[in-house]
């Protein structure tokens, strides 16, 4: 059975940024407060916020089926899942989007963006899903690829 009402809107508050960072569309750079979510068919809208609150929306969305979370200023896809605790390490700043363009491949699906090093999610069009690695992790990860090639 299809869910006739499955249009989620979450926000994202100072309290869900962690070091006070700014989480920001990767497309049109606009900060983003929140991100809306879409799945099954879509017959309304109701905005969910972090405090447990709920309200319906004057919104109108024009396709009948839609599986996506977008940026609500560009309407951009964005490659996280429809899952409130992916959406919320988003807002924490434990997962980054960033474009293909501006990213650097390292080794198997390690990656360098804006000095940092992260773990690929998963991809969606241009936009790719990135997760924070601690620097004993990194660390770890690469003193193991270090051992692999010197017996190889």
């Amino acid at each position: 059975m299809v869910c006739p009402l499955l249009f989620f809107l979450f926000r994202g508050y100072c309290s869900y940024h962690s070091g006070g960072m700014t989480v920001r569309c990767p497309f049109c750079k606009e900060k983003l407060d929140f991100v809306r979510a879409a799945v099954y068919e879509v017959s309304g809208l109701i905005d969910f916020f972090p405090n447990g609150s709920w309200e319906y929306s004057d919104d109108v969305w024009p396709d009948d089926t839609i599986s996506e979370v977008y940026c609500p200023h560009c309407g951009k896809n964005l490659p996280l899942e429809n899952d409130e605790e992916e959406i919320e390490r988003f807002f924490k700043g434990e997962l980054k989007i960033a474009l293909a363009s501006e990213i650097k491949h390292l080794k198997r699906n390690l990656v360098l963006h804006n000095g940092r090093v992260y773990r690929v999610v998963r991809k969606k069009d241009d936009a790719i899903l990135l997760e924070h690695l601690d620097d004993e992790l990194i660390e770890c990860i690469l003193e193991t690829e270090a051992e692999v090639e010197v017996k190889e």
